[in-house]
């Protein structure tokens, strides 16, 4: 595993010998599945393509027929309150709607530029957040800092179809999805969420990498869930 990037003495914090190795573990048990995935998907759109229409997976019939709902949502959660909490903003962009929202969204997707800088300040701000010792200056010198109340630390990792170039493992760049979230839930970490509400992970585009027919497989949720098992 190589580490191309510079490496401030900050940044050094994120990317520890475990953390490099956690992540050089993820990379090594999941990217050849996606990388197969994508392929499996270039095929599919060649059938619809040619004409094939899409169908409903007979094999998640019962799913459709069954008497289900999902669980509500727990308390403390995005959402819980009934709030728009979707405010997407670069790394290094100014945060003082976060804080009078009480929530810290590490976006590293659509609204930032993942240059190597951003990503890894985004992890700052994370690790900041979770351990309530984040804060922002405006311009016009005014300090922000997080109230009494637990923040919500919300989390958008990049796309599967986006790499980290500046990590590179087995001579290939390493995925950006797990490289983004990845740090999150190393063993060191945990704990550090104990004057935070949690860490939530916004997971929308993790569902494109294995479509199939009408929707979302089965096989792409299980992926997902394999990658948290993995991580535990």
């Amino acid at each position: 595993m190589k580490v191309l990037g510079h490496i401030t003495p900050e940044y050094a914090q994120i990317l520890t010998v475990g953390a490099l190795a956690f992540l050089a573990k993820l990379h090594r048990n999941f990217t050849p599945a996606v990388s197969s995935s994508w392929s499996a998907r270039a095929l599919r759109q060649k059938e619809l393509d040619s004409g094939k229409l899409p169908i409903f997976l007979p094999e998640t019939k019962h799913v459709r027929e069954a008497d289900w709902q999902v669980a509500p949502v727990p308390a403390g959660s995005p959402g819980s309150t009934g709030r728009d909490l979707r405010a997407n903003r670069p790394q290094d962009g100014d945060q003082r709607a976060q804080f009078r929202r009480q929530h810290v969204h590490g976006d590293f997707e659509d609204s930032s530029t993942p240059t190597w800088d951003n990503q890894l300040q985004g992890q700052i701000n994370v690790r900041d957040a979770l351990t309530r010792s984040i804060s922002f200056t405006s311009p016009e010198g005014r300090r922000y800092r997080l109230a009494d109340k637990p923040p919500l630390c919300w989390l958008r990792p990049r796309g599967w179809h986006l790499c980290e170039k500046h990590v590179v493992v087995d001579g290939q760049p390493m995925s950006g999805s797990l490289f983004d979230f990845g740090p999150v839930l190393l063993p060191q970490r945990q704990g550090t969420d104990r004057e935070s509400s949690g860490v939530y992970l916004y997971l929308r585009k993790w569902n494109r990498i294995s479509r199939r027919d009408c929707g979302t497989t089965p096989s792409s949720s299980r992926r997902r869930n394999s990658v948290f098992n993995k991580a535990r």
